[in-house]
């Protein structure tokens, strides 16, 4: 008899404790709540703006206002400044205002800005804070001056551009950065305009222009690619860090080995 209620007992056990254990893994196993749009940065939400960015870095200016509202809502955002006005038309993110920009995952800038502000140096670039900025679009922009260094870049638009300062863009490791130019090959592009340079590291940037675009040697029509020890005179070389001022490579000892550049049509 005791025999017989020593087994019971242990059976008993055996089954609590297995409903316990079937307990928890069900708890575990529960789904977790779904994502609301703007959770996270890869599932943005838009936001388009029209309103007056003003003098953009002043303290009590719309753009300080709005990146306020934006950490506010705690959202991650596609954001369209289009049809902003601004003072001026030299967009200025202001890297000494501390509000936070990380929830910036593409960006379009005012139709009115025609250049990109400088930054102070590498550390202090334009858009120092847009931790999560992977696209960027500026129909208009003439000119990236120095230092603006768009890091998580995955694509930049910028069929005007003509004058690209140092450190501009940021490299990729483990993707291809896609740039879209217009039909003219920009004229001037400083040495070491990727803050990759020197980083050793392999990574790929890809330029696309449109049919019949020229100045993007040795582009001829079809898709190419300069990579590795080639030093040649041409401006695929000039935008792998070498330089260029129109007319020639301004530093052949900085062109980046590491970077493969695709230049292709659109």
């Amino acid at each position: 008899m005791r025999n017989k209620k020593f087994w019971l007992g242990l059976l008993v056990l055996a089954l609590v404790l297995g409903m316990m254990v079937i307990g928890c893994e069900s708890e575990d196993e529960e789904d977790p709540p779904p994502l609301e749009p703007g959770d996270r940065y890869f599932n943005p939400i838009n936001r388009v703006e029209s309103i007056n960015l003003g003098d953009m870095t002043s303290p009590d200016s719309g753009w300080k206002q709005l990146l306020k509202s934006i950490e506010s809502t705690g959202k991650y955002i596609n954001l369209d400044l289009s049809a902003c006005t601004m003072t001026g038309t030299s967009f200025n993110p202001d890297h000494t205002f501390r509000e936070d920009k990380r929830y910036i995952v593409s960006l379009i800038l005012p139709n009115a800005a025609t250049s990109i502000a400088a930054g102070t140096d590498y550390y202090n670039n334009s858009f120092s804070g847009f931790g999560a900025l992977a696209h960027i679009r500026g129909t208009n922009i003439t000119t990236i001056e120095d230092y603006a260094n768009f890091r998580l870049i995955e694509t930049a638009y910028f069929p005007n551009v003509t004058n690209i300062g140092i450190y501009v863009f940021g490299g990729a490791e483990t993707w291809t950065t896609t740039i879209t130019m217009g039909a003219i090959a920009p004229a001037n592009l400083s040495k070491n305009i990727f803050s990759f340079k020197g980083f050793s590291r392999t990574y790929t940037v890809k330029v696309k222009v449109p049919s019949g675009a020229t100045g993007y040697t040795p582009f001829t029509g079809t898709s190419i690619t300069v990579s590795g020890n080639n030093s040649d005179v041409n401006w695929a070389n000039c935008f792998r860090c070498g330089g260029w001022n129109g007319s020639a490579l301004t530093d052949v000892s900085s062109i980046d080995q590491y970077m493969s550049l695709i230049i292709e049509q659109q």
